[in-house]
């Protein structure tokens, strides 16, 4: 594993122990199914709201779910009887501990130590002595020679299942494969979109520098702003006054392909957590009505707080059912289906684990479905656009051409000029890929209904 991280920090020996207990629990959680941003949020319950704890918590935990397939491979390497025969908890403690020892700065003895004190202090003392020494072997012996085949190569050094960088060459070639791999295993930055119908770019700028952020990089698309390393969004006053919203600018694509919509009527049927609608919002410059709703009623709650977060008038959140019951009266209908994430890995860790090869048949299927659903709404003359944060091809174009292929009074519109022209990928579409255009991998496509009201 490359470089060690220099911002890891050194914590008095209570604390350390508390972080790390922390990040054993997380992890435990995380292989039983819970999701890694849930488990996280669960963690820092113990922690002080503010300190370098929780930052400290949220790069081991993350960082160790990232390169778990690294982990694996080498721990593997290493036990006779493979990882799978160790309870969860002590999988979970050589994974945080042999990623200590690659990729932080703590001194290797202090890594050994610790785990060996963990591993009491957890129950798990009868495997105390081989956590002692596998570690100490770690150490001593460095890593083990990755597969000579390229692609498990790749994947075991990139930390990917091998399926994923087959399905990924497979597209884009072994080249963009190994780039996005790598871009994968960064630390994400952190984006913020401005209401710019509320207040102007250079008073947001003023107004995020009061608050003490430092800002930095340019958004190739309008109306974004990159935070400086270190900002927490949660304690910017913008964030809850509404007039910003954390969103990478890829995941704006798929509004500003909408455009324009002064004095249009939108549906967005797939839009909790709401950060899509709220944008739509602020395009329609005060002259537009969005209705938001989501499929999952477990998450129409987060609709409600953005609304009211945002206090934007031209916000309606609406029961699923009712809005799908409007047939033919929507001037533009959003479709942002769910999907397999495979282009925000850098954000959602847990992801790559999560998702198996035959879940993107399945989740192809959901979206067709949402996709017709949502074509329903459309008025004659009216835009449907789908988009996704993937860039799984069989999760884009493929559903668009199946749909397309049953659906002839759609066809794909031009693209607004809105849309830097380095993000169109063809008629009609817009794409992100990480490796050139160094934001979130994400898709959209601007589909017209064609036919009329006779």
């Amino acid at each position: 594993m490359s470089g060690r991280n220099r911002g890891y920090g050194g914590q008095e020996k209570g604390r350390v122990d508390r972080v790390r207990r922390l990040v054993i629990e997380t992890l435990t959680d995380v292989e039983r199914g819970t999701f890694l941003d849930a488990a996280l949020v669960e963690a820092r319950r113990e922690l002080p709201p503010s300190g370098p704890e929780a930052g400290r918590l949220h790069f081991l935990a993350t960082g160790t779910v990232k390169l778990q397939g690294r982990l694996d491979y080498e721990l593997n390497a290493r036990l006779p009887s493979g990882l799978e025969s160790l309870p969860r908890r002590c999988r979970a403690l050589l994974r945080l501990a042999l990623f200590e020892l690659r990729m932080a700065d703590a001194p290797d003895f202090a890594v050994v130590n610790e785990a060996v004190t963990l591993a009491h202090r957890l129950e798990l003392g009868g495997l105390a002595a081989l956590v002692n020494g596998l570690l100490r072997t770690a150490v001593r012996e460095g890593e083990p020679e990755p597969p000579h085949d390229p692609l498990d190569r790749l994947s075991v050094q990139s930390s990917h299942p091998r399926w994923l960088l087959e399905t990924l060459v497979e597209a884009y070639g072994l080249e963009a494969a190994s780039a996005l791999a790598d871009w994968d295993n960064m630390p994400p930055p952190i984006w913020v979109r401005v209401d710019t119908s509320r207040t102007s770019m250079d008073r947001a700028r003023e107004l995020l520098a009061a608050d003490g952020v430092s800002l930095c990089g340019q958004s190739p698309l309008p109306g974004y702003i990159m935070l400086g390393e270190g900002s927490v969004p949660a304690h910017l006053s913008g964030i809850e006054e509404g007039w910003l919203t954390v969103q990478d600018p890829s995941a704006g694509l798929a509004s500003l392909i909408a455009v324009p919509l002064e004095g249009k009527r939108v549906a967005d049927i797939c839009a909790a957590p709401g950060g899509k609608s709220t944008h739509l919002v602020e395009l329609g410059g005060g002259e537009v009505e969005v209705h938001a709703t989501d499929s999952d009623p477990g998450r129409m709650h987060l609709l409600y707080d953005t609304a009211q977060r945002h206090g934007g008038s031209g916000l309606m959140v609406r029961p699923f059912e009712e809005v799908l019951s409007e047939e033919r009266s929507y001037d533009v209908v959003l479709v942002d289906a769910p999907c397999s994430n495979l282009g925000v890995l850098r954000r959602r860790a847990d992801a790559r684990w999560r998702i198996k090869k035959e879940d993107i048949t399945r989740l192809a299927r959901i979206q067709v479905g949402l996709v017709e659903k949502g074509a329903e709404l459309v008025r004659p003359g009216g835009v449907l656009v789908y988009s996704t944060c993937t860039i799984m091809p069989a999760e884009n174009e493929m559903v668009v051409e199946q749909f397309l292929s049953h659906h002839n009074v759609f066809g794909r519109h031009t693209v607004p000029s809105v849309v830097p022209e380095a993000f169109v990928a063809g008629s009609g579409t817009v794409m992100s890929l990480p490796w050139r255009h160094g934001l979130d991998g994400a898709y959209a496509v601007r589909l017209m209904r064609q036919d009329t009201d006779g």
